[in-house]
């Protein structure tokens, strides 16, 4: 009987922008789960993840869906310099998620297996959704971003608290702040 393991060397960015997700250490590679449809992050796995925002105070859109974040302080992703206040980091936080700026948490909605999680960033204000619901929007009127790579699946952080430690669907991102209609078509809400 075979046992074939569908390890991820390379999470392909299909907008043919090539900010290509990868890992080529094998002991840190994801696995495939294809009956799932799913990238299995478990239980310390993660892939270096390009700069896929904008840098300094520009515009941004990023849609994920997440299955489970085993890991009470899990990052879905982080990039930009975090010892200079210019990252950008997506996680679960306890029972709610965080979309922080290191120097500026933003927490919002209830953690739960599953969700679809979206963000955007216009310049001066910062709208999170979980499952394409308005949770909050508050003024923002500096970021700082910085254009380095990242991780996905996981952080920067210190003997590894902030590891995913669970399944993604998809991450997509966008340099613009995407309309709603845009937005929920990502999210597989919208009609084409």
């Amino acid at each position: 009987a075979w046992n074939l393991v569908p390890y991820v060397a390379v999470w392909y960015d299909q907008s043919g922008g090539g900010r290509n997700a990868t890992q080529p250490t094998l002991g840190l590679q994801p696995k495939y789960n294809h009956g799932g449809g799913f990238v299995d992050f478990k239980p310390s796995t993660r892939m270096v993840l390009p700069y896929i925002f904008t840098t300094g105070n520009g515009p941004y859109t990023y849609v994920t869906q997440h299955r489970n974040i085993n890991n009470p302080q899990g990052a879905i992703f982080e990039v930009g310099h975090r010892n200079t206040n210019q990252a950008v980091i997506f996680q679960r936080y306890n029972s709610q998620y965080d979309s922080c700026w290191v120097s500026s948490d933003l927490f919002f909605g209830s953690y739960a297996p599953n969700s679809i999680l979206s963000e955007t960033y216009s310049g001066t204000q910062r709208s999170t959704y979980v499952n394409s619901q308005l949770i909050s929007a508050p003024a923002y009127s500096t970021r700082n971003g910085q254009g380095t790579s990242g991780i996905l699946g996981g952080s920067g952080e210190v003997n590894n608290i902030e590891i995913m430690n669970g399944e993604l669907y998809y991450l997509g991102t966008s340099s613009i702040v995407l309309s709603d209609t845009d937005r929920k078509l990502l999210e597989g809400v919208g009609k084409p």
